[in-house]
């Protein structure tokens, strides 16, 4: 028998061994078949549970949903989970021709005004808006508008009970104390009964920063599941971003942070022109805090209400 007879011999055996295996497992000869409509099984299948936030169970996550929505569109959507579908549309109302711009915006549930929200930069630039659907059925309309320099006027998820709207919950962060400037949220994803908002905040602590805050429907409410969520910040004041992966800040003057937040208990003192990070915020109620650390060991510092610290980056 000839080398190449006996090597043919080999393959045929191998490959019959294969084409066994897929009949008796039912594994796909091509990894990445594609489906009916000839795209790829995987990819349509990271497509279908893209608004489902990684690392929550996947059970629960397949049996919630969210869709985007247009402005000034109609849709035809079970907002109440009565199994009867609402009209809906989001308008943009009050044309000013002095601004060339709309400065209201209104949501109409079946013809009927519902909600509105002026704008208080006398105009807004864009409108973001979604319909977010819980694993137990209780939807919640999320609108969003943010006027010149990003400034959000109306960061809202919105419920519909009896013919009319509710706040269930505003998303915007406080600002009675000068904190900073609000600049609203993106949606970060949907999981059983829990919403996840990322907020982009203005911040005289930090400069441009972020934070991913959870909220879960419980007991007829929808509530945040903490006060407290690491926070990462990139840029400057004026937009400009960090370059390197070590971000620190310094103050101008000497800074006490205590060992709570809000409490009297000095931890330490951060020094003037000294290097700190911040690794966490906390938002109680109307009073903004970060927890901060010096290398060391880790304190908390409040909100501060001027822009006295100076974005630095240190090796």
């Amino acid at each position: 028998m000839s080398f190449l007879s006996s090597h043919k011999r080999a393959i045929a055996g191998l490959v019959a061994a294969f084409i066994a295996i897929v009949l008796i497992t039912g594994a796909p000869l091509c990894l990445n078949a594609p489906n009916k409509n000839g795209a790829n099984k995987q990819a349509a299948s990271s497509a279908a549970t893209s608004d489902i936030t990684p690392g929550l169970n996947t059970a629960d996550a397949a049996k919630a949903k969210s869709k985007g929505l247009k402005v000034d569109k109609t849709y035809s959507l079970d907002l109440d989970g009565n199994k009867k579908k609402e009209k809906l549309i989001i308008k943009r109302l009050s044309y000013s021709k002095e601004d060339s711009a709309y400065n209201k915006i209104g949501v109409y549930v079946n013809g009927k005004l519902c909600w509105s929200k002026s704008a208080s930069t006398n105009f807004y630039t864009s409108v973001t808006a979604r319909l977010v659907t819980l694993r137990n059925k209780k939807s919640f309309l999320w609108v969003k508008a943010t006027g010149p320099d990003g400034v959000c006027f109306a960061n809202s998820l919105l419920s519909y009970k009896s013919k009319k709207i509710k706040t269930a919950y505003d998303l915007r962060v406080p600002s009675k104390y000068d904190y900073g400037v609000d600049r609203g949220s993106s949606f970060a994803g949907v999981s059983g009964n829990t919403i996840k908002m990322k907020h982009w905040f203005m911040s005289a602590t930090t400069g441009v920063s972020s934070f991913t805050y959870s909220y879960k429907y419980s007991k007829g409410k929808l509530k945040r599941t903490s006060s407290e969520a690491p926070v990462s910040y990139n840029a400057y004041a004026d937009g400009t971003k960090y370059t390197g992966s070590s971000t620190w800040l310094r103050c101008e003057s000497a800074l006490k942070a205590s060992t709570t937040p809000g409490g009297k208990k000095k931890a330490y003192t951060i020094g003037a022109k000294s290097p700190f990070k911040v690794t966490k915020i906390k938002i109680s109620g109307t009073k903004v805090y970060y927890q901060v650390s010096n290398g060391k060991k880790s304190a908390w510092i409040s909100g501060l209400t001027r822009y006295t610290v100076y974005n630095a980056r240190y090796r």
